[in-house]
């Protein structure tokens, strides 16, 4: 971690000494130009030199502003969410890649609120690679890539947990949303933490992989004080752990923040809300680039461009296309739901397999 920090100072001395006199001129209408040059490069070698500049330039700045809620609105793809302490600030934003992959990228600062000095760590984004979920306490630089949205604040003793709601769209025909946990050993940030209370067991952090044509809610309830998401279920039960089939099934679920761990609540009642919002830039064949806005909308995919709600359920099928036979795999369905019953839903369990994380490619 030491060497990580080291690192980030010096990339922020170097070009002090390279480019004194153009310092004066990074300010937000000059990152956003380069976000824009960023967006619309045609190739992962030019997108990771302007990513270098404008990461460079943007820890620059960050570096040299007051610390607090300023206004960034033209950064647009760039997530900014503070915590309520106002201790805490996560600035993350992605790149695609040409072969639709996403790379993420993310900057943390620290206040500290006896001295006021301010920390800037960079977040490292290791899971391009197909490694499972990772279940432990994270660093710095084996970080699970995604974009925040929103941070929670909650006390455990003398220690706050920041409680981080955020989007990965990187898989191959699914995307997900997950519950992970921000706090600090000393000045250094670590990610996961055991306050996750499921049906059977403690997590340090929770995915939901579901269907890309659908959209899945995940949201902070503020008057309620409770994180609520939509309950997900395999379109037939025999897609069941085949998530690019996983939709919301119009029944939520909820955490409640009970005893120093967010406690799952089953089939609660969700009331409508202001929707929480995630900028995706993708880029277009034509060089330019489109932002993609995820918020509460749903496709269902069991209808067809025609707009016949008629489904035939997918199966999955081996490489030549044959059918692929599958058993029952034993989990206990929540009600009463049978078997054969193309409504049934599943409980909490049935998500809490890990998985590798296998990027678009």
């Amino acid at each position: 971690m030491k060497q990580l920090l080291i690192f980030i100072l010096i990339v922020g001395k170097v070009f002090q000494i390279e480019g004194q006199e153009n310092n004066s001129t990074i300010t937000v209408s000059s990152l956003t130009k380069q976000l824009n040059g960023l967006r619309i490069a045609d190739t992962d070698s030019l997108k990771e030199v302007l990513n270098l500049k404008f990461k460079t330039d943007f820890l620059y700045f960050l570096e040299n502003e007051t610390f607090g809620k300023r206004s960034f609105d033209s950064l647009i793809t760039v997530g900014k969410i503070w915590s309520d302490d106002e201790l805490v600030g996560i600035f993350s934003w992605n790149i695609e890649q040409e072969n639709h992959t996403q790379k993420y990228f993310a900057f943390v600062l620290k206040k500290n609120e006896r001295t006021g000095k301010i920390l800037i760590t960079e977040l490292i984004d290791i899971s391009t690679q197909e490694n499972i979920k990772p279940k432990e306490v994270l660093n710095a630089d084996e970080w699970y890539g995604a974009l925040y949205y929103d941070i929670i604040d909650v006390k455990k003793g003398n220690k706050t947990y920041y409680t981080l709601l955020g989007w990965d769209g990187g898989y191959i025909n699914s995307n997900i949303k997950l519950l992970d946990v921000l706090t600090f050993s000393g000045n250094d940030p670590k990610l996961g933490a055991p306050i996750f209370k499921l049906t059977d067991k403690v997590a340090k952090r929770v995915f939901y992989e579901h269907s890309e044509r659908s959209y899945m809610s995940l949201k902070y309830d503020t008057d309620r004080r409770l994180i609520i998401f939509d309950h997900l279920s395999p379109e037939t039960p025999n897609l069941v752990g085949f998530y690019d089939y996983y939709v919301p099934d119009l029944s939520y679920d909820g955490f409640k923040w009970e005893k120093d761990k967010w406690v799952i609540k089953e089939d609660i009642l969700a009331l409508n809300g202001k929707s929480q919002r995630v900028n995706v830039a993708t880029p277009n064949a034509d060089g330019s680039y489109d932002i993609n806005t995820k918020e509460s909308k749903w496709e269902n995919p069991t209808t067809n461009s025609s707009g016949d709600f008629s489904h035939k359920s997918a199966k999955p099928t081996d490489e030549n296309g044959k059918e692929i036979k599958t058993k029952d795999n034993g989990k206990k369905k929540r009600g009463n739901a049978s078997d054969k019953d193309p409504n049934a839903t599943y409980s909490q369990k049935d998500f809490e397999k890990g998985g590798k994380k296998l990027r678009r490619k």
